[in-house]
Parts: structure tokens; C-alpha cells; sequence
């Protein structure tokens, strides 16, 4: 009896006990089932982080198969659910084309056990297109630190690189056309420091490579004045933010060792902030113009001397299809004073309309043709002198517009001498006329040439004709005389 009762009452034990058993389990089961749940939901979120960050996430094992990805890289291997990446290598994948670079570098990472960040790496895509990636990788340890694995992460980039390359297409061409451009083009940073010099501005300081420019100043290249005078201008448009244009300045060329005439611009590069982080220059040389200038300006000069003391009168009209409107635009002080008034007042009124007779024939058709012609006229002087006036005009093309110069010489005295001239070869003629009249022996001595008269004196022979005839002389010295008489002078 006692051992039943004792047996029940070990019966009731074990069953108490096995109660506390099965709840413990039942805790334990519990707990187990949170904690799978928690890791369920940690593993979940993971994914949900993982599907919804814009990088590309995947991890392999040590042999290159894929372990699991997110959704971004699965979209990117042209399949929506990431567990069909599982189990595959990138042989398999739409990127077989550059599958060997990237074994390449998981096998780095795996062996050296270092990351490889921030590299950039091409991707074939499923439909045949190329991405550009960023890309980690990282080693994966187990609890040992024994590499099992590798984690990577990528960005598409393939934006920013077809800007890159865009920006660097851009530079090149950019470059092209400053090394080709035959004007020196520099670019400055605010420091007044060169970044940038085309190959003219390079051979006129003397240097062959951008390389040896770069971080240099205008004083590495300049006298120390010419240099001052430059680094001041650049700081002022840095600081005030306006350009500097159409400067002539003296530039040293290293090349050629000479100072040469630059026509200079410097402008501002300003950023998006409006911030100017520095200056572009450019240069063209202008030495022959420089000296084409001064040999005009020493022309126009000698031209001006030879016009205003010519001792012809110089005139210069603007034609017209009206002859009345015909414009004297400019004439010489000879010019004025053959007409009896000031240079200043021709010009005012502008044309000789009424105020000169031609003595010769038309000169439209001449005008119109542009042929030089020549011809006479007189002026009506304010005080009455009469004058002659010869002229031999030029008509000219310019500029769509036909003008005539006029070379104007005054014959007033000329023509009287001629008129007188004239007269006395005609008082001559008569007078040898009237000599052969004379009849009879006319004595004459052999040495003085005088003449015996009549009553026995003796005369000279003028005398002896004008008082015979109605002739007159005028004295001169013939060519043999002269010669004898001066022969320093008439050799």
C-alpha cells in the first residue's frame, strides 16, 4: 500500500515535472518563434531597405555565384525577381561580354582580403545597351575571418559620364580651336596664375609645354614694369567684374626677343554663384598695322605739306548727274587765292557755280568716263583782277562716288608774255620787211658792226633801224655769247 502510494505520489512528481518541461518548451518555442519572426522581419526590412536604395547590391560566394541581390540589380540583369539571380554567375548573366572583369576583381578582393572601392567599370545590358558603374567590393568573412565571399555595390553613372565625356568632347574641341587660333588666348584662375595657354600664346613667352606654364605668373615672363601693369588690370576685372576690352598695349614675344603692338582683351569667368574665378585674355597682333598706321600718318602728313604749300592750286569736287550740284569737298590755300577769296569761304559755299567762266569745251563726257582732260577758265574775283586759269583734272572712282582732283596753275603773266612775245615777232618781221627796202651800199665796220650813215657818222646798227623803220627791240644774249661771256655758268 505504502509503495502505491508512494509510486503515485513519484507519478504525480513526474508528471508535474514533465508539465514544467513541456512548458518550458512551449516558452522556448515561443521564444523561438519571436525570434524567427524578428529575424524574419529584420531579414525582410533588409530587403525593403535594399529593394528601395538606388544602388545595386549582390553578394557571392567563393566560387562567383550569386547569393542573393536586390531588386535594382536584378532589373539591371533584365528579370524582376531577385532569387532568379541565385545560383547563377555572371556568365550567365546579360553581361557575359565583361563577365571576365569582373571575376577579375572578385577574385582580387577574395585574395587579398581588401576592399577595392570606387572604381569605375562598363555593364552590358540585357537589350545590348552599356552603363557605366561605379562600383565596391568588399570581402566576406565567417566567424574565423575566413574569406567566403564578396559583397559589392554599384551606382549607375552612365549620366554622369556621357556629361563627362560631353565636358571633355567640349574641352577638346575647345582646345583645338585656341591652339589653332593664330591670336595668343590665356586663361588666369583669381590668383592671376595660368591654367590654360594656347600653343601661340606658349611660343610668344617662349615655352614649348603647357605643362611648364601652368601655376606661373605674367612676372615669370615679363619685365617687371611691363608685368606690374598687366597683374593690375587682371585684379581690377577680378575684383569689379568688368571686362577690359580693345587695349593696346606693348607685349614682349620671347620667341623673337621684340616688343610687339598687342590689341588686348581680358574678360571675366564668372561662376554660377556670380562669383569671378578668373580671367580669359586674348591678344592679336597688331605691329603692322601699327606701322602701316605711322607710314599713312607720315604720307597723309607729307601729302598735307606738299598740299597746302604746292604752288598749283589743288581742288577736290564730289560729281554729280546735275553739274550744278557738282561739290567742292576740299581745295588748298593756292587754290583760295587764285579765286580772290578765303579757302574757308569756298568750302562753306561748297561749288564755283557763278563764280568762274570755262575757256574750254564741255568735260561731262570726260567726267563720265573717267578720263583725265584738261582745259582753262578764268574767275570772277570780288576785286575785279582778271586772271587765266589752266587745269588738268583726274576724275576718280571711291566708294561708289566719282570725284575729280584738280591741278590749277595760274597763266595770267605767262599768256601777257606770250601776247607781247608774239607782238614783237611780229614788229620784227615787219621790221626785216622794211630792211630789205633799204637800197644802195650800206657801210659796215668789220669789228664794232657799226653802221655808216648817210652824213658820214657812224651809229650802231639799232639805232641805225629804228630810225628807219617802225620796229622795237628787246635785249637778250644769244647761246654763243653766253657762253663765252659766263662760262661757269653755261658750260
Amino acid at each position: 500500500m505504502d509503495d502505491e502510494k508512494k509510486s503515485k505520489s513519484e507519478l504525480l512528481s513526474d508528471l508535474s515535472e514533465l508539465r514544467l518541461r513541456v512548458a518550458a518548451l512551449e516558452a522556448e518555442e515561443a521564444d523561438h518563434r519571436k525570434t524567427k519572426e524578428k529575424l524574419h522581419e529584420s531579414q525582410r526590412m533588409l530587403q525593403l531597405v535594399l529593394d528601395t536604395i538606388p544602388q545595386r547590391v549582390f553578394w557571392k560566394d567563393h566560387n562567383f555565384v550569386y547569393l542573393g541581390c536586390n531588386k535594382a540589380f536584378a532589373k539591371d540583369a533584365g528579370v524582376d525577381d531577385p532569387d532568379l539571380i541565385v545560383g547563377k554567375n555572371d556568365f550567365e548573366l546579360g553581361w557575359k561580354e565583361v563577365a571576365h572583369i569582373y571575376r577579375d576583381d572578385d577574385a582580387a578582393v577574395m585574395k587579398s582580403g581588401r576592399p577595392k572601392l570606387n572604381f569605375e567599370e562598363p555593364q552590358s545590358k540585357p537589350d545590348g545597351g552599356r552603363l557605366w558603374l561605379q562600383t565596391s567590393k568588399v570581402p566576406l568573412h565567417d566567424r574565423e575571418g575566413k574569406v567566403i565571399g564578396v559583397l559589392g555595390t554599384y551606382a549607375d553613372i552612365t549620366d554622369r559620364k556621357q556629361v563627362e565625356e560631353s565636358i571633355q568632347r567640349e574641352r577638346s574641341l575647345l582646345r583645338i580651336l585656341v591652339d589653332n587660333l593664330p591670336d595668343p588666348i590665356y586663361f588666369k584662375n583669381s590668383k592671376g596664375e595660368y591654367i590654360l595657354n594656347n600653343r601661340a600664346h606658349l611660343k610668344s613667352m617662349g615655352m614649348e609645354r603647357q605643362e611648364d606654364v601652368l601655376g606661373k605668373t605674367t612676372f615669370d615672363f615679363h619685365p617687371r614694369e611691363m608685368a606690374e601693369s598687366y597683374h593690375a588690370d587682371e585684379m581690377e576685372i577680378i575684383q569689379s567684374g568688368k571686362a577690359l576690352l580693345g587695349r593696346e598695349e606693348i607685349s614682349l614675344h620671347k620667341d623673337i626677343n621684340e616688343e610687339r603692338w598687342h590689341l588686348t582683351s581680358k574678360i571675366p569667368i564668372v561662376a554660377s554663384d556670380g562669383t569671378v574665378t578668373g580671367i580669359v585674355g586674348i591678344s592679336r597682333d597688331i605691329t603692322q598695322e601699327k606701322r602701316m598706321q605711322e607710314a599713312v600718318r607720315e604720307s597723309v602728313e607729307k601729302f598735307r605739306l606738299v598740299f597746302e604749300n604746292a604752288y598749283d592750286g589743288i581742288s577736290l569736287f564730289e560729281e554729280a548727274d546735275d553739274p550744278g550740284k557738282r561739290r567742292l569737298v576740299e581745295c588748298n590755300a593756292r587754290y583760295a587765292e587764285m579765286a580772290g577769296r578765303s579757302r574757308e569761304e569756298l568750302l562753306r559755299i561748297g561749288t564755283t557755280e557763278g563764280m568762274a567762266k570755262s575757256l574750254s569745251e564741255d568735260n561731262t563726257t570726260s567726267i563720265e568716263q573717267v578720263v583725265t582732260f584738261r582745259g582753262s577758265f578764268t574767275w570772277f574775283r570780288p576785286d575785279g583782277k582778271d586772271n587765266i586759269i589752266e587745269y588738268t583734272a583726274v576724275p576718280i572712282k571711291l566708294q561708289g562716288k566719282t570725284y575729280t582732283i584738280g591741278i590749277d596753275r595760274d597763266v595770267t603773266e605767262r599768256r601777257r608774255a606770250e601776247a607781247e612775245r608774239e607782238k614783237l615777232i611780229d614788229e620784227l618781221q615787219q621790221a626785216i620787211v622794211d630792211i630789205k627796202t633799204l637800197s644802195g651800199l650800206v657801210p659796215i665796220c668789220s669789228n664794232c658792226k657799226k653802221i655808216r650813215d648817210d652824213h658820214g657818222f657812224w651809229t650802231n646798227l639799232e639805232k641805225y633801224i629804228q630810225e628807219r623803220t617802225p620796229a622795237h627791240f628787246s635785249h637778250g644774249i644769244c647761246p654763243d655769247c653766253a657762253k663765252k661771256l659766263y662760262p661757269d655758268y653755261f658750260p
